[in-house]
């Protein structure tokens, strides 16, 4: 048995697998060559001396043709493994501790071998030295540069050398990788068979135009699992032995095409969002935003189909509110909120979750299955739903199809759910609006409704100031009756006297002029009595400075007539006459009602000496005015009910009930003052402040 002896340059990870194929090369080559023999000229160097080792890498000694295309093959990654020498030798029969040592031997061996085979077919072997009768031939591998095969080898782009008809005489390890294809399978194969059919065109074009600059094409691989992948395809001329060939780099562009598809797609859905803020900006009509949405989100974001579905309170249907793009996948569709085979897809499952769904691959999830026919008809492939809400309440959704599996990431799903919160904060809005216009309609119609029943109140009012003062006016007729009664005796007793005097032949000049001023004196007096009684019911236009004392005096005079007829004795106490700012007429009208109270009370309770009291003076700047009598007071359980409206203890034939609430008013309000009542041991107390 022959021994072949194999001496390398250092040992590399890549090793293994070459010393395999140089095995099968040199026993096909060399009969009787059974056992390979590895030996590290820097580990055994004295064997490389005894040998007469020495490496020329520019020696080219070939074995034959099939050999040589082998050993070629082989040459992948161009790392400096020299190959210095075989030597023979013939194994004697050992005993058997000998053989186990041997095998073990050779184990070891066939582990270094196998290092040695993956250098070999990485392209780690330069030069091959083998034994032969005639003599040592060592071969080295044509175009075996060891600093270039490092580079190619090492670069991250795939780099292939192609023959003249266009076969791979070599690439590296990159475009096996790009491809999913062993070495192995690469080699020997036409670089164009691993190319996109739709771009073989451009791919050959650029082959046969390689002899100039030849500018990156944009093409698309085939890999060994069916999948395209884009590449960046250059080219350029390499003279081989066999002809001029070509020198291939090609790019793998897959992450920059799928980074410029997913800027691409988030860019249509900044353009969506845009435009929807714009349309929620510019009004205030939900239906109108939901319609802006899906027209935009079509037009410009791309998608095959947007559409949004409100819930149905009353069915728990989702209806399609409205619609863009691929809408015949829509038509007689049967989505639901509830739970079921019809609540069971993307934005059944948004809405009940009240968040967001998306679906990848609408074909194949098994919750979509009722809809996978309808989406293929329309081509769509993937979607997204996103929750929309009114006052946190969810109300329906905005649904989104995609004409791509794997279409959604989460960046895009982050931005679409910014889109829903947007469409969400503007129906809270637009909701609020409606809710403000009809709060506002509603507060317009109690106004109106409040200011006519104002306007009655103040008709009622006065009304009840007409019907205060025709009360009082049969008062104020009588009054005027006592008042003219004395004045119009003394004026018939004159007349009478004037006659007689006539009669009597006494009526001389004299008489005739004292009895004509007499006469004078009485009519002006009662023209004066009408002036006053007139003036009081006269309405104050406007506020005016009066005497208190004044208009008491005033007053008394206009009641002189009913007080005396019921002997009631009235008493003025005070020093001072302050000045107020108000309504005279108004304020006699308020004297008048407070008197006429006292002046019934006392009457009805005949009390023995009845006596009204009244006091005027100042007390921290405010006037004060009090009327007190002593009928005994006003009973405690209606005291706090004598300035109500229609209240009155007289009956109706004798009063209205409505002076002292009248007065209170007319203090109060007209007047910016204050009138109360309370009772003394004698009596009740009437206080006025202004």
């Amino acid at each position: 048995m022959h021994v072949l002896r194999l001496f390398i340059s250092g040992m590399t990870p890549s090793s293994r697998k070459a010393i395999e194929n140089v095995k099968r090369i040199c026993q096909e080559q060399l009969p009787g060559c059974h056992e390979l023999e590895i030996v590290d000229i820097y580990q055994q160097p004295q064997l490389a001396q005894e040998a007469q080792i020495v490496a020329v890498p520019t020696l080219v000694k070939l074995l034959p043709l099939p050999s040589r295309k082998m050993i070629g093959d082989m040459s992948q990654t161009g790392r400096v493994l020299h190959w210095l020498g075989l030597q023979a030798r013939t194994a004697s029969q050992r005993s058997h501790q000998e053989l186990l040592a041997e095998v073990e031997e050779l184990s070891r061996r066939l582990a270094e071998t196998e290092e040695v085979l993956q250098a070999i077919q990485g392209g780690g072997v330069d030069a091959l030295v083998v034994p032969r009768e005639q003599g040592e031939q060592i071969f080295t591998l044509q175009g075996a540069e060891h600093p270039y095969r490092v580079l190619v080898e090492n670069m991250n782009e795939g780099a292939a050398t192609l023959a003249p008809d266009g076969t791979i005489v070599y690439c590296n390890r990159c475009l096996a990788d790009m491809l999913q294809l062993p070495l192995e399978k690469l080699i020997g194969s036409p670089l164009k068979s691993h190319v996109a059919s739709a771009d073989y065109p451009i791919f050959a074009a650029r082959l046969e135009e390689f002899a100039g600059e030849s500018p990156k094409e944009e093409i698309s691989l085939v890999t060994g699992e069916g999948n395209q992948l884009p590449v960046l395809f250059s080219c350029g001329a390499v003279e081989l032995s066999a002809g001029p060939g070509a020198s291939v780099v090609l790019t793998d562009i897959s992450a920059r095409k799928q980074t410029e598809q997913t800027i691409l797609r988030l860019n249509r859905i900044y353009a969506v969002l845009s435009a929807i803020n714009h349309a929620i900006v510019h009004t205030n009509d939900r239906e109108a935003i939901f319609r802006e949405f899906c027209r935009v989100a079509v037009q410009l974001g791309g998608f095959r189909l947007a559409w949004v579905g409100v819930v149905n309170k009353g069915t728990g249907s989702v209806d399609v509110a409205a619609a863009s793009g691929e809408t015949g996948y829509l038509d007689g569709i049967r989505i639901s909120a509830k739970r079921g085979p019809e609540g069971m897809g993307p934005t059944s499952l948004a809405i009940r979750e009240g968040i967001h769904y998306v679906c990848n691959d609408f074909h194949n999830e098994d919750n979509v299955h009722p809809w996978h026919r309808r989406a293929h008809v329309h081509g769509l492939y993937a979607s997204a739903s996103i929750a929309v809400k009114q006052n946190q309440e969810v109300i329906g959704a905005l649904s989104l199809y995609a004409g791509e599996t794997d279409f959604f990431d989460s960046q895009q799903v982050e931005l679409l759910k910014e889109l829903g919160s947007d469409i969400s904060f503007a129906l809270d809005n637009i909701h609020q609006e409606v809710v403000r216009r009809e709060t506002e309609e509603a507060l317009q119609k109690e106004t109106v409704e409040r200011l006519r029943a104002v306007e009655e109140l103040s008709q009622n009012q006065r009304l009840l100031f007409q019907q205060n003062r025709q009360a009082a006016l049969g008062e104020m007729i009588g009054n005027i009756a006592h008042q003219w009664r004395q004045p119009l005796n003394s004026l018939g007793l004159l007349v009478q006297q004037a006659s007689l005097f006539c009669q009597m032949g006494e009526a001389t000049q004299e008489f005739l002029d004292a009895n004509s001023k007499k006469s004078m004196d009485l009519i002006y007096h009662m023209s004066r009595t009408i002036d006053d009684f007139g003036n009081f019911f006269k309405p104050d236009k406007e506020k005016v400075d009066f005497k208190v004392r004044e208009v008491v005096e005033k007053t008394l005079f206009l009641l002189e007539g009913s007080l005396d007829g019921q002997q009631i004795g009235v008493e003025i106490k005070g020093k001072g006459d302050p000045v107020v700012n108000g309504y005279p007429n108004e304020f006699c009208q308020v004297l008048l009602n407070i008197l006429f109270n006292a002046r019934d009370a006392l009457t009805v309770r005949e009390i023995a000496s009845p006596l009204v009291t009244i006091s005027i003076g100042s007390k921290k700047g405010k006037t004060v005015l009090s009327i007190a009598d002593n009928a005994g007071g006003i009973p405690d359980d209606i005291i706090g009910k004598v300035f109500d409206p229609y209240f009155t203890t007289k009956g109706p034939q004798a009063g209205t009930g409505v002076g002292l609430f009248m007065s209170k008013n007319i203090i109060e309000k007209n007047m910016g003052g204050l009138l109360t009542v309370r009772n003394f041991k004698e009596g009740a107390e009437f206080r006025i402040e202004i």
